[in-house]
C-alpha cells in the first residue's frame, strides 16, 4: 500500500468514517438480471441496476442494487469501494452519479450525496466475475412528488478511474 492510500485510510478512520466503504453486496434474493438487462460500459465492464419493485409510497425506502460484471477476456480493475454512508449522509465514489429523471423528463436535483475517491489499488475482476453494492435512493433524492420516474447510473472514467457509460434504466412510480 502506498503512503497516500495509507494517509487517506488513517484520515478517514480518525474522522470516524468507515475505512471499508463497501456496502452490503447485492441481495442474493434479487433475481439475476437477464442478458438484455446488462448495459455495456467501457473497458469490458457491464452494469445492471435493479429495484425490488416498481411502485413506492412517498417516504418509503427505495433500495437499489447495482451489479458490475467483467465481460472481456482481460482483467479489469474496479475501485475498493463505490458507496458509503457516514452519519446518514451518503457518498458515492467520484465518477459514479445516480440520475433520476422526473415525469417531465428533466433530471431531478440530487440533494444529499457527496463524492469520495480512494487511491488504494482496488479489486481485480476476472472474466465473468461480478462485484456490486446497494444503496437507498431516498438518501440521495427527495422523492415526495407522486409520478413516474426513471433511474440510471452515469459513469465517468476521468473521475472514477475505471469506466465510462451508463447503466440500464429502471422505471418506478412514487405513489401518494
Amino acid at each position: 500500500m502506498n503512503r497516500t492510500a495509507l494517509a487517506v485510510i488513517i484520515a478517514l478512520a480518525l474522522a470516524g468514517c468507515r475505512t471499508d466503504v463497501r456496502t452490503e453486496p447485492p441481495d442474493p434474493q434479487m433475481p439475476k438480471p437477464s442478458v438484455s438487462d446488462w448495459a455495456t460500459l467501457s473497458d469490458g465492464l457491464q452494469c445492471n441496476i435493479a429495484l425490488s419493485k416498481t411502485a413506492f409510497r412517498v417516504g418509503e425506502s427505495i433500495p437499489v442494487v447495482v451489479r458490475l460484471r467483467n465481460s472481456r477476456a482481460h482483467n479489469v480493475r474496479v475501485p475498493p469501494g463505490y458507496y458509503h454512508t457516514r452519519s446518514g449522509h451518503p457518498a458515492f465514489h467520484s465518477g459514479i452519479d445516480p440520475v433520476v429523471l422526473q415525469p417531465n423528463g428533466a433530471a431531478l436535483q440530487e440533494t444529499r450525496a457527496a463524492r469520495f475517491k480512494l487511491d488504494s489499488v482496488g479489486k481485480i475482476l476476472k472474466l465473468g466475475e461480478e462485484d456490486g453494492f446497494s444503496f437507498d435512493l431516498t438518501h440521495c433524492y427527495q422523492l415526495d412528488v407522486p409520478g413516474k420516474y426513471t433511474l440510471y447510473l452515469a459513469f465517468t472514467k476521468k473521475y472514477s478511474g475505471f469506466a465510462d457509460g451508463e447503466s440500464n434504466r429502471v422505471h418506478f412510480e412514487i405513489l401518494q
